[in-house]
């Protein structure tokens, strides 16, 4: 009697910055969603709890060091110091979401993720369109991350309407734009902090506009509710505005647009990042050429938007 021989497919791995957000939970589901369509499977590999890049390089080790993987992707946290991680790998590096930066990009095959620049852009033309004659904007990130890094330069240089402003310079009233010597905010990726620093843009400092390049203010939706409801007059009438970027659209994030308490979103479709990397992967582990850099769509939602249960497109970046 013959036997039958049946092929096993290739295996995939994500590693993200914490395997507990869901961010990153929604791009492995996509990749393995994709993977499965080939027999395929890919697993997301990282750390719990906050994003750390001492965990995040124990990962990477671990995983090479298994060589049970075809091919792996990386959101790197910090690009320096997770390039070391790989430096003997023997299959093609990916990376996604956030990828190396400065002369570690080469270490990349190819990146799948959002156009950061253009993410950027586009909160800042939110905030423009919020409050057409400027203001104090209070800005929020997390330090030493390439793709938040690139974000926050981004918002900058669009509020100023100066395409050479440099990283790390303030705004002093380009563009009719402040910023506290207080801020940007590191956030951490730590809740309590967030919403500190979050009651403090306008609580002590004053801010008009506090403008989040990635998703902490919404890692506790009650607690967010809680910080910001003391302001909610200001809100509903535009004297304060937030506005956060995102990956996918939570029902209690549209809840908060329809009170309010947010007036827009920045949305990244992380599922459909993780379904784009694994095609990449998979291309990589069996020799054939990908293309350096793969973009996945961002969408803009606002509070109007919601109530009109439409969502508007992404405009057009404007040039970097």
């Amino acid at each position: 009697m013959n036997s039958i021989v049946v092929a096993e497919g290739m295996h995939f791995a994500l590693v993200g910055k914490s395997i507990d957000d869901q961010n990153f939970i929604d791009a492995a589901q996509g990749c393995q969603e994709a993977a499965a369509l080939n027999a395929d499977t890919c697993v997301l590999l990282g750390g719990h709890g906050d994003s750390n890049a001492h965990l995040q390089y124990n990962a990477i080790e671990t995983a090479l060091a298994s060589r049970q993987y075809d091919a792996i992707a990386i959101s790197v946290t910090k690009s320096e110091f997770i390039a070391q991680a790989i430096s003997q790998a023997r299959i093609p590096i990916l990376t996604f979401d956030s990828p190396f930066s400065g002369v570690d990009k080469v270490l990349s095959r190819g990146y799948v993720g959002a156009d950061n620049v253009a993410f950027g852009q586009e909160l800042a033309l939110m905030a423009q369109e919020l409050k057409p004659n400027g203001g104090c904007i209070c800005l929020m990130t997390v330090n030493h991350d390439p793709n938040l890094a690139d974000r926050i330069l981004a918002v900058r240089r669009t509020l100023s309407g100066q395409k050479s402003f440099l990283d790390g310079q303030r705004l002093q009233g380009e563009g009719g734009w402040y910023e506290p010597e207080r801020c940007p905010w590191n956030s951490g990726d730590n809740v309590e902090r967030t919403m500190t620093q979050l009651s403090n843009t306008f609580n002590g400092i004053g801010s008009d506009v506090f403008l989040s390049v990635g998703a902490w203010p919404m890692n506790d939706i009650d607690a967010f509710r809680d910080t910001v409801e003391i302001y909610n007059n200001e809100l509903k009438t535009h004297k304060k505005i937030i506005i956060i970027g995102v990956g996918k659209i939570l029902p209690s994030y549209k809840a908060l647009l329809k009170e309010h308490l947010v007036h827009a979103y920045v949305s990244i479709d992380f599922f459909e990042m993780g379904r784009e990397t694994y095609r990449n992967m998979k291309k990589a582990a069996n020799g054939e050429s990908i293309a350096k850099t793969t973009y996945t769509k961002n969408e803009i939602v606002r509070s109007n938007s919601i109530l009109e249960n439409t969502t508007k497109k992404a405009a057009t970046p404007i040039d970097k």
